[in-house]
C-alpha cells in the first residue's frame, strides 16, 4: 500500500491526503477551491505548500470587506452621529470617511450662502445611514462566511 501524503491547503488550510499520484500537479482545494502544487514528499504530518498563482482565486466573503472583523453597527451610527464619517472609518472605509469629513466642512464653509444647512444635514443623515448599513453588509459577510465553513468542515 503507498504511503499517504497529509497536504495543507495554503489559502484555507484545510488538509487534503494524496497517495502520491498528483505530485507535483496543479490541484484545486475542495474546500476554498484556491490551487496549489501537490508536493512529492511523503510525510505524516500536514505538508504546507506556498500557494500557486491564480490570478482568478477570489478567497471568498471573509476577505472582501476593508474592516478586518465583525463590526458592531449601532456603534458605527452614533460614531456617524457625532463626527459625520467616523463610522465609515470605524468600517475600515477611510477614503469615504475622510470624503464626508470633507464633504462637512464645505458645507459648514457653503453656511454663508444657507446651502450649507441643506447640504450639512443631507450628509449627516447619509452618514449615519451608511455607517450602519456598512457594519451590517460586513457583519453579514462574516456570518456567511462563518456558515459556509461549518457546513464544509465535513470533507
Amino acid at each position: 500500500m503507498a504511503a499517504m501524503l497529509n497536504v495543507a491547503c495554503p489559502h484555507c488550510t484545510f488538509v487534503m491526503t494524496d497517495d502520491g499520484s498528483l505530485a507535483g500537479q496543479l490541484v484545486s482545494c475542495p474546500n476554498c477551491t484556491g490551487q496549489l502544487v501537490m508536493p512529492s514528499a511523503v510525510m505524516g504530518e500536514p505538508v504546507y505548500q506556498q500557494p500557486a498563482y491564480d490570478p482568478g482565486f477570489d478567497p471568498g466573503p471573509a476577505y472582501a470587506d476593508s474592516g478586518g472583523g465583525p463590526k458592531n453597527s449601532g456603534a458605527a451610527a452614533v460614531m456617524s452621529f457625532l463626527v459625520p464619517g467616523l463610522g465609515q472609518i470605524y468600517n475600515g472605509d477611510i477614503g469615504k470617511g475622510l470624503m464626508m469629513i470633507i464633504g462637512m466642512v464645505v458645507s459648514i464653509v457653503l453656511f454663508f450662502f444657507l446651502i450649507g444647512f441643506v447640504t450639512y444635514f443631507l450628509i449627516w443623515l447619509w452618514s449615519i445611514y451608511d455607517a450602519y448599513n456598512r457594519a451590517e453588509s460586513i457583519n453579514a459577510k462574516h456570518r456567511s462566511r462563518r456558515m459556509k465553513s461549518r457546513g464544509r468542515a465535513g470533507y
